[in-house]
């Protein structure tokens, strides 16, 4: 082993004195540092990286809400346009309306045809009535006229000897045969004053139908005449607005010229009114007519009813004094008048099974009745449609919400069913979130969410998974994908998922498609 060195105690007193020794086991300072800085910044890491893992984020993500298509269940020009684009509208408010004058007009026609056919039911019930009467009439007078021939035939062959007998009875015969005519004529003189009162309604309603045309056309002449000035003070107001902007005429004069079109065309409108009420006029006029000619036809079958019944009670009254001559004759004539008993039984009792076809005659007319209330039903029914189709003329908002786009302008011919505006309904916005397919394994609905809106930076919304998407985007495109083909590249897919916002004491106004950032809480 080599000899250990000692130093030599005075040169190691020497830098002792100059320099102190530094403490031993020490280190510097600035190690400690490091070391608790790398210490932090690990546990930070660890911290962000577990609780990253707790998150599924896309910025993917924008902004919805439900929109409501205003559309047109009627046609016809617009002649009224409310509202504006972007403006708040409330449920049930007046967006816009068509043109209501056919419609009025559809309406009209059905109230007189619903009349028309109410006056046929009142003219069906009447005949029945009317027929059942004379029926009941016939029949008594048939069986009655049965019974006494029946009667004169045994008294002829009973008592054909006894011919005072005889001729007492063809006498009594006689005298109701005359009992018979005179009522009989006095049937035929009311028929015939019922049917010229219904002339003269008739002719009266022919009457109304003229006059009435007659204010139609003066109306429409009123409607020309309205229009020409309503296109005169057009033109007029025109040619001051131009003199107006090249300073020929005062404000005051424009006025004026402005004032003389509104007065023309409000006298327009009014003369078109007058012309729709004349045409109104000239359907319950005619409908009037017809039901009037109506009865005229009626009353003349009452007469040739009452002129057949004339005739048949003449002809009884000739038998019955044929009757009388013979019994007067000899007892030989007792014979003929048995014969001619005979035969008017034969007659009565043609007369009492014609009469006998009452049943079949009302059946007839119940079911002309039945016919007529059919009508009455239809033509109900066609005001109630008419009365539905002018309502839907007035084009109202179904839901409260900002009215976010006009599809159509004043003037436009609407057709059935076409749009008229969107409106965004008021209620909060949802956001439609697009996470990849590899996100969605652990996310279920009612799980909380924060979302961050591009338009309003610096502030987060909270709210929480509604639903998600039974199918990917790409499955909902107007081309979707085929992967079936030759070259395939798996591209990763977006599932929709609906995010349902919070109340929030910051509500700005948020607009559909507004592009935003949502982090979903997935794991604890």
């Amino acid at each position: 082993m080599s000899e250990e060195v000692k130093p030599d105690p005075a040169q190691a007193q020497a830098p002792a004195a100059a320099e102190p020794e530094k403490p031993a086991g020490k280190k510097p300072p600035t190690l400690w540092i490091v070391g608790i800085l790398a210490v932090i910044a690990a546990i930070y890491g660890i911290s962000v990286f577990l609780a990253g893992r707790a998150y599924e984020s896309t910025d993917d993500a924008y902004v919805d809400a439900d929109v409501v298509l205003v559309g047109s269940q009627v046609k016809g020009n617009l002649v009224e346009l409310d509202v504006h684009d972007n403006e708040q509208v409330t449920k049930g408010q007046l967006i816009a309306r068509i043109d209501p004058s056919q419609y009025e007009l559809a309406l009209r026609q059905a109230q007189a045809n619903l009349a028309m056919a109410e006056a046929q039911v009142s003219a069906a019930r009447a005949d029945i009535a009317l027929t059942q009467r004379q029926g009941v009439a016939q029949i008594e007078s048939a069986s009655g006229t049965t019974n006494a021939a029946f009667g004169g035939l045994g008294s002829a062959q009973a008592q054909i000897g006894i011919t005072n007998a005889q001729l007492l009875g063809a006498q009594a015969s006689e005298d109701l045969a005359k009992t018979d005519i005179g009522n009989m004529e006095r049937n035929v003189l009311g028929a015939e004053d019922t049917l010229e009162k219904a002339a003269a309604q008739a002719k009266s309603a022919a009457g109304a139908v003229q006059a009435a045309e007659a204010s139609e056309k003066s109306a429409k002449a009123q409607v020309a005449s309205a229009r020409a000035a309503a296109e005169y003070a057009s033109r007029q107001f025109d040619r001051s607005k131009n003199l107006f902007g090249e300073e020929a005429i005062s404000q005051n004069e424009l006025d004026q010229a402005k004032l003389a079109l509104d007065n023309a065309n409000a006298a327009l409108q009014s003369a078109q009114r007058q012309d729709d009420a004349a045409m109104a006029a000239v359907g319950e006029r005619a409908s009037d007519s017809q039901a009037a000619w109506i009865a005229v036809k009626a009353a003349q079958n009452g007469v040739i009813q009452a002129q057949l019944q004339k005739q048949e009670g003449y002809e009884r009254l000739q038998t019955a004094m044929a009757t009388v001559q013979a019994q007067k004759a000899s007892v030989e004539g007792a014979h003929e008048s048995a014969a001619t008993a005979g035969g008017s039984v034969a007659r009565a009792q043609a007369d009492e099974n014609s009469a006998k076809t009452l049943p079949e005659k009302i059946k007839q007319k119940v079911a002309q009745e039945a016919l007529a209330e059919a009508q009455v039903q239809e033509a109900r029914a066609a005001v109630a449609n008419a009365v539905l189709d002018l309502k839907r003329t007035e084009i109202r908002a179904p839901e409260a919400g900002s009215l976010s786009k006009r599809y159509a302008q004043l003037g436009d011919l609407i057709e059935v069913g076409a749009p008229i505006a969107n409106i965004v309904r008021n209620e909060t916005p949802t956001v439609d979130a697009n996470f990849k397919e590899t996100q969605v394994a652990d996310m279920k609905a009612g799980e909380e969410a924060d979302v961050d809106i591009d338009g309003f930076p610096g502030h987060t919304f909270h709210g929480h998974v509604d639903s998600l998407s039974a199918a990917t985007g790409s499955q909902f495109a107007l081309i979707p994908p085929d992967n079936a083909t030759g070259n395939f590249v798996k591209v990763v897919q977006r599932v929709p998922v609906k995010i349902d916002l919070d109340a929030d004491s910051f509500t700005p106004k948020l607009a559909i498609g507004m592009s935003a950032t949502v982090k979903v809480r997935v794991r604890d």
